[in-house]
């Protein structure tokens, strides 16, 4: 909806930086700051997790180390 002009969103900056350099979006309340989030990835305890399992869950915490 916010793309199509229909609302506010509160975006990770990497997930829409694109739609900042083509104008398709643009920052309102430059002085609003949102606080720092935790994000938790939840899946089964298993001495032998599944290797599409451990590479989302190594893959994840990369990403989210570069927010």
């Amino acid at each position: 909806m916010v793309l199509s002009g229909r609302g506010v969103g509160l975006c990770l900056l990497p997930t829409v930086a694109a739609d900042f350099t083509s104008g398709r979006l643009v920052r309102i309340l430059q002085d609003f700051e949102a606080y720092d989030r935790t994000v938790y990835l939840v899946y089964p305890h298993s001495r032998h997790l599944a290797s599409k399992v451990r590479a989302f869950v190594d893959h994840a915490a990369e990403w989210f180390k570069r927010l």
